[in-house]
Parts: structure tokens; C-alpha cells; sequence
């Protein structure tokens, strides 16, 4: 992307197309912070570069109304569906959930994927202590996915006091879901959480949530 936005000329006479993940500049709504405000210049600024090129092809994107956004700039844009794969996974609610320690009577929350805190993980443990004791003593949370770096510290001592202070069932699986891992813990779940913070584009998750015809909470 820098290459052609600085006029770089490719090793050979042709255009190059991009994948472009994330596009957010179509956006009406501010973002909500200056650290997310700069970043957003920076990308603006990056992409009507790159639009101007001669040696600027195709731009795609998952996003529909990114594609429409990137042709008002002038852009030859196309849509590329995300590729997530929906595999078939019946049967695995119940292991799954014996294999988390998940009480079989409890409805079970799952967020699930690299867990960031733009994934809105933080924001759901902090919202345990909002709902009624009552309604906690029914929910279960899992919380499936490595843990990223950026909450590495503060995710165990925030999934301590929810348990401490709330009845809600909180468990956490600390590793990479592959394909069948991450069609498993979908299957177990009574709904998918997809809380994310300043998020543009699509998600897998919530295509998968839809193919599994798991209600999202979003």
C-alpha cells in the first residue's frame, strides 16, 4: 500500500490490486478516541494516495458499503465475500460444555476469537455487575481465544471479580480455536457475543454465529 501511495513503480508494467480489511473511512460517526483519530487520518490520507495511482488496480473489500465508499473516491472497487467456511458441527453442545465446566442448566454466553479489548471483552465482564441476581445465577460466560496482549494483565483480575462479585458461571480458554474448535464452542453457545468496540468491516463470527443460526448480542 505504501509503494503505491509514495508512486513507487511496480518491477513490472502492471496494475496491482489490494484486499483492503478494516476500511473505515465511510464512516459518518467520529472515532471515539485521538489515539483512533490519528490512525484514521492516517488511513484516509494512505488510501486517496493509492486511489490516485496509475499503478492502483482493483480495490476489494468484504464490505459492501466500504466498496461503495471507495467508488465515490474514484477507486475501481468490488466486493469479495468473506471466505469464512461454515462447516456442520452438530453433537457438540454438550461435550463442549462438560469439557469448559459449564453447568448444562445454565444459558451459555460465548465470545470467542483473539481476545482484544476492540473485541469488547473487558466492557462484557464489567457489565456481569449490572445484571439482576436473579438473571446472573442462570448465565454462564465463555470466553474462547488467545489472549492478546494488550489486556494480558488486566483480564485475569477482571475475570476474578466477576466471579467473585456476580453469580454468572466465567470461564476462560486460553488458546487458538481452529476450525473445528471454533465451529464447537458456537455450537454450545445459546448466544454469540459480538461486542466490538470502533469495529469496521465484517466478522466471521457473526457469519458463523448466523450460519449456526445462533442469536448475536452485538
Amino acid at each position: 500500500q505504501l509503494a503505491l501511495a509514495v508512486g513507487l513503480r511496480p518491477a513490472v508494467q502492471t496494475r496491482v490490486s489490494l484486499l483492503l480489511l478494516r476500511v473505515s473511512h465511510h464512516r459518518s460517526a467520529p472515532p471515539p478516541s485521538m489515539r483512533s483519530r490519528v490512525t484514521d487520518l492516517r488511513k484516509r490520507t494512505l488510501l486517496s494516495l493509492i486511489v490516485r495511482s496509475p499503478h492502483t488496480g482493483t480495490l476489494f473489500s468484504a464490505d459492501p458499503a466500504a466498496v461503495d465508499a471507495l467508488r465515490r473516491l474514484g477507486a475501481t472497487a468490488a466486493y469479495a465475500p468473506d471466505p469464512v467456511a461454515l462447516p456442520e458441527c452438530p453433537g457438540q453442545a454438550v461435550p463442549t460444555r462438560a469439557r469448559h465446566g459449564i453447568s448444562p442448566d445454565r444459558l451459555l454466553l460465548v465470545l470467542y476469537g483473539a481476545l482484544a479489548e476492540r473485541k469488547g471483552v473487558l466492557a462484557v465482564l464489567d457489565a456481569l455487575h449490572r445484571i439482576d441476581p436473579a438473571v446472573a445465577r442462570r448465565l454462564a460466560l465463555l470466553l474462547a481465544g488467545p489472549v492478546q496482549p494488550d489486556i494480558a494483565d488486566r483480564l485475569p483480575m477482571a475475570i476474578a471479580d466477576a466471579i467473585a462479585r456476580t453469580d454468572v458461571e466465567v470461564r476462560l480458554h486460553d488458546a487458538f480455536l481452529d476450525e473445528a474448535e471454533s465451529c464447537a464452542v458456537v455450537d454450545a453457545a445459546d448466544v454469540v457475543l459480538v461486542p466490538y468496540l470502533d469495529h469496521a468491516g465484517t466478522s466471521s463470527v457473526l457469519i458463523r454465529a448466523a450460519g449456526a443460526g445462533r442469536p448475536v448480542l452485538s
